[in-house]
């Protein structure tokens, strides 16, 4: 006659050979004498890995406009190796936050979920805008679980003509022009890390000069400055930054 064995000694026995838990069948009774491998198989198919994924999104929730800052997702339970998915979403003024489910459309400058291309736990970025981050993570059984959503609030009021210093240690940086496309003008924004010399100037594609913004010694700080390309033709120039430890270039689009 076949024995009656309760659901969680089944479930103690598979635990220890196999390294599952509980899920939702807890409630189950299983009838077998000597637990014979298509017991066992019907039970471990009941039952999930320890730990089920979740993702957590964690960094600063309150940021000055334009310098780099870090975010990371911090992944519990699944089965490692993971895979990430960034996105971005600007909340429109007057909006309400719209769903996990909104589909992506790169071309609204808000209102959407937008992807962003890395597949990394941590996140590098800066920004003008208020706005919220989230992470999809995947697991190496296709899990798909998506983060908590992360408001991160942008703070203009650190940002002047002249210059901003914040208590942490200034990097040697330039930014992208904003707006970029633009018409007639547009702001170039950059910081410098220790006082010194810096040039900042405009080349069309050839190589010719176009406009000196900048030639001066700085202090070290957070810079904007104006471009006005109103006496110039619609295209793509390049702006230039030279200190004399940093270089770098960017372009940028006029478009009338």
């Amino acid at each position: 006659n076949p024995t009656f064995i309760p659901y969680n000694s089944a479930l103690d026995i598979v635990t220890i050979n196999h390294g599952f838990h509980e899920d939702i069948y807890a409630n189950n009774n299983y009838f077998h004498d000597q637990f014979p491998p298509e017991v066992v198989s019907a039970l471990t198919n009941k039952f999930v890995p320890f730990g089920s994924l979740n993702p957590v999104v964690a960094g600063p929730n309150s940021i000055p406009a334009y310098q780099n800052k870090t975010w990371r997702v911090n992944v519990s339970g699944g089965t490692p190796p993971y895979h990430y998915q960034w996105s971005l979403y600007y909340p429109c003024s007057g909006e309400a936050i719209l769903s996990l489910d909104t589909p992506v459309t790169n071309a609204l400058p808000c209102g959407y979920w937008s992807n962003l291309s890395i597949d990394n736990a941590f996140l590098t970025r800066y920004d003008t805008r208020n706005h919220q981050l989230r992470c999809q993570v995947t697991d190496a059984n296709n899990t798909i679980v998506s983060s908590n959503i992360f408001n991160i609030n942008v703070n203009l009021s650190k940002f002047s003509s002249e210059s901003s210093k914040d208590d942490e240690l200034l990097n040697f940086q330039l930014f992208q022009n904003n707006p970029n496309p633009f018409n007639p003008t547009t702001t170039i924004n950059y910081s410098i890390g220790e006082k010194g010399f810096v040039s900042l100037k405009i080349y069309d594609l050839i190589g010719r000069e176009i406009s000196t913004l900048v030639n001066e010694i700085k202090d070290a700080g957070i810079y904007k400055i104006e471009f006005d390309a109103s006496k110039l033709p619609s295209g793509m120039y390049i702006y230039q930054i030279r200190t004399d430890k940093y270089f770098d270039s960017k372009k940028m689009i006029l478009l009338k």
